[in-house]
């Protein structure tokens, strides 16, 4: 829900904090590592700690904060940076993003001075990090426990890990432990369908809290987040970064509601046609039975995804991830019998329909799917070559409630079941290399080979391929990656049959052999000219695909229909321009070929398809800051389809225009507006009848959405903070009124409009505390049905407090 991100930010207030005591350390000087191609402003000092960097201890790809530094006195050569261990020594201290929270020293007077979050990770090999000092690059070697290393100080990292990190003497600030907790109350009132005003959020007052910390020894960091957002949905969130293992755990909970579909293109039997049915084919009855009048739907979501990675030597490094998906709940089972005979059918009244008849069933069915999946990955570096190995093992198991309706044609009689998900084992093995090939070349390879097991008809669907790339820089400011993929998936027949199946029933599994082929080059063709001139970019590239389908032949009718292949050819092109420091465009063109698309094939030997044969794409994009305090971005798409053949003929136009805009017309005051237009347009030819006599006649389909947003956030005091939200949306769907059928439209269409209205104050209470209150209304208007519509009020009062 958009209202959590505002509510989760309250932190956001600055907070001041006592002053950070220095720490006597065993050497002069806590060293640091420095950071790769960077520039420190020769005005201020600066510590910037960033959380997502990977360094390399003797191993590669652990994932740890990283700690930069910059002064403006020109550092000597072969000397370790120094980081000044009183708080009075440095100027400016800015902190990561993370988590929202700023910390205010009480040396910052002049400027804003952050205390780091997080303390610092080990240092990485020196041979991995340069050093630019205003334009000039002297190589800032790091220095160890009694001097300074060697150019080769590969063999020292790896013996003395532990050592490294005893080595490192932290200021004060740098142990810090910050927890934040939030908490508040959710009121809540809504009238109308619970499924469009509340599809992913509870719909009942409930209690909301969150904690969230960062705790750190100087050497070991933990950042965990747990929030309770309502009666139906939670995150956690947990990240450990250590000397030797870093591990990531994320855990999601949350609702989702389903729509019930009431089948309205079908009758009760007490309101079928009178009796003689009219001759075939058309001597047929379609009728419903729903036993879900009145009744919801809804499943839980619960996704857990971990992982934990170290290293086994000074080249592999290792890593386990583990991820989970469950949903559980209850949803519409829905099944039908064709030509079911009429003494089993029974109308809303209880009286059997006489005549055959296609009997439509719905039910509610209780289910619950877990997928899990366990990745063991290993990784080996060896000079300029990569080589990892994983093995992904992915499980699909069920436990539903068994659902059956009767049937009494064609073979089958009686109860049967339905709405099955078939438990499942897929395994894959994947090999992936990644080479320097000299200075100028790049060559990568994913090999992969799996299956995927269907437990319920003990079938076995096999898969392999590969994807090699070589990219090539020889040629000065030009980048040039060529690529060949293949994939083939081969299937098997059932090696039994249920009982009231036959062979010759059964169609034989279709197997893919894909293929694909191409180039795609960057080019900056005035990179050595002007600034103005050298930032110009030009990107193209060209694709082949090709799959081909075995047992992809189909008969009909007495005719036969070949899909054994499809061939599609594609060219693409992009121009990137900064014109200014302030403004930058580019255009974008794509044009596709497609011979012998897909298509559907009826029993009738009628043929129906919505995939092109040829596809324009066009978009232009653009951003715009002609002042510090004002920003306007635009995107302008259009995509032209059409498909002309013996199958069908249409012509698609789909167009979206985006345009967004930010001012800041006082330091205390931003705006945020955006306004966006989306449009689709068909015109086909669609041939009807599967019973009665084909009938081909073009059809006309126009859809169309706008949306307007507006946003403010005002600075009233040093303690009081207001923001506000608006977003209002308007779409439309259906089929013209050009076709013979003058009900088509009206059963077709789609008009809705929803309007979010969004309000919140902030509150400091002091140092360490602030406390906030939020409401939001949503209403959905749907004009169409009258039936879908509704409106909730959401208020939320709630505090913030930092330990």
């Amino acid at each position: 829900m958009t209202q959590w991100t505002t509510f989760l930010c309250a932190l956001a207030i600055a907070i001041p904090l006592a002053r950070a005591e220095g720490v006597e350390p065993t050497s002069p000087m806590a060293r640091l590592p420095l950071p790769e191609n960077s520039q420190p402003p020769p005005e201020s000092s600066r510590l910037v700690w960033e959380p997502t960097a990977f360094l390399d201890v003797g191993f590669d790809s652990i994932a740890a904060p990283i700690a930069t530094a910059s002064w403006p006195a020109r550092l000597d050569e072969g000397r370790a940076a120094e980081l000044p261990t009183e708080p009075s020594q440095i100027n400016t201290f800015t902190a990561s993003p993370a988590d929202a929270a700023l910390l205010q020293t009480a040396e910052a007077s002049t400027t804003t001075g952050a205390v780091p979050l997080f303390a610092p990770p080990p240092l990485p090999d020196p041979a991995r990090l340069t050093w630019e000092n205003n334009g000039v690059g002297p190589v800032a070697a790091l220095s160890g426990p009694q001097s300074s290393y060697d150019a080769d100080a590969s063999a020292y990292v790896e013996s003395n890990t532990s050592y490294l990190f005893n080595d490192i003497v932290l200021p004060e600030y740098a142990r810090r432990s910050l927890i934040a907790g939030r908490l508040g109350v959710w009121s809540v009132d809504d009238s109308g369908s619970p499924v469009k005003i509340g599809e992913y959020q509870s719909l009942k007052s409930s209690v909301f809290l969150d904690l969230d910390g960062l705790i750190s020894d100087g050497v070991r960091t933990w950042d965990f987040v747990g929030t309770f957002l309502d009666n139906d949905a939670s995150k956690i969130k947990l990240n450990y970064f250590g000397p030797s293992v870093s591990t990531r755990f994320d855990y999601d909970r949350y609702l989702r509601r389903l729509d019930r579909d009431p089948l309205d293109g079908y009758v009760d039997f007490d309101q079928q046609p009178p009796l003689p049915l009219p001759p075939a084919p058309e001597n047929f009855r379609d009728m419903r039975e729903d036993q879900t009048v009145g009744e919801d739907f809804a499943i839980r979501v619960e996704e857990l995804n971990g992982s934990i990675r170290g290293n086994l030597t000074s080249h592999v490094d290792w890593r386990l991830n583990v991820w989970a998906m469950r949903k559980h709940g209850e949803r519409q089972a829905t099944a039908m019998a064709h030509c079911f005979t009429a003494p089993n059918a029974v109308d809303t009244n209880g009286n059997s329909a006489t005549g055959v008849a296609c009997h439509v069933l719905n039910q509610r069915q209780r289910i619950d799917w877990l997928t899990t999946e366990v990745q063991p990955v290993f990784e080996g570096h060896y000079g300029p070559l990569t080589a990892q190995y994983s093995h992904t093992l992915r499980i699909l198991g069920t436990d539903d409630q068994l659902v059956t309706r009767p049937y009494d044609n064609f073979g089958i009689t009686g109860d049967q079941p339905y709405g099955v998900v078939p438990e499942n084992v897929t395994n894959i093995d994947r090999l992936r290399l990644s080479s320097q090939l000299g200075a100028d070349r790049d060559v990568y390879v994913n090999i992969l080979a799996g299956s995927t097991e269907n437990r319920v008809r003990d079938t076995n669907r096999r898969f392999h391929g590969f994807d090699l790339r070589l990219s090539d820089r020889s040629i000065e400011n030009l980048t040039i990656t060529g690529n060949i993929k293949k994939y083939v998936q081969t299937g098997q027949f059932p090696p039994s049959l249920a009982e009231f199946e036959t062979a010759s029933a059964i169609r034989v599994p279709i197997n893919y052999d894909r293929t694909s082929a191409g180039f795609d080059a960057t080019w900056r063709p005035l990179a050595d000219e002007s600034l103005w001139a050298s930032n110009l970019r030009l990107t193209w590239g060209y694709e082949y695909r090709e799959i081909q389908r075995e047992n992809a032949v189909f008969v009909e009718q007495n005719t036969t229909f070949n899909q054994s292949g499809t061939q599609t050819n594609n060219v693409f092109f992009r121009a990137a321009k900064r014109w200014t420091t302030t403004f930058d465009s580019s255009l974008g063109y794509r044009i596709s070929f497609i011979n012998d698309p897909l298509y559907a094939i009826s029993t009738n030997a009628t043929t129906n398809t919505s995939l092109p044969t040829t596809s324009h794409r066009v978009d232009l994009r653009s951003s715009w800051a002609p002042a510090p305090s004002l920003l306007f971005t635009s995107q302008v798409g259009i995509i032209n389809s059409q498909h002309h053949s013996d199958v069908t003929n249409f012509t698609e136009d789909n167009y979206d225009l985006v345009f967004t805009s930010w001012y800041a017309p006082l330091p205390r005051w931003s705006l945020s507006s955006a306004i966006a237009f989306y449009s689709n347009w068909i015109d086909q030819d669609i041939t009807l009848g599967t019973r009665s006599s084909p009938l081909t006649l073009p059809w006309d389909y126009g859809g169309r959405s706008e949306l307007f947003n507006l946003g403010t956030t005002y600075a009233w005091s040093e303690k009081i903070a207001l923001s506000a939200t608006v977003d209002f949306v308007n779409a439309r769907n259906a089929f013209d009124d050009t076709i013979p059928w003058p009900d088509i439209p009206y059963y077709s269409d789609v008009i809705v409009e929803t309007l979010r209205f969004g309000g919140g104050v902030d509150y400091c209470l002091g140092p360490n505390a602030s406390c906030y209150v939020r409401y939001q209304t949503f209403d959905y208007d749907d004009q169409s049905s009258f039936l879908d519509g509704g409106r909730v009020k959401m208020l939320l009062f709630g505090g913030t407090a930092v330990f």
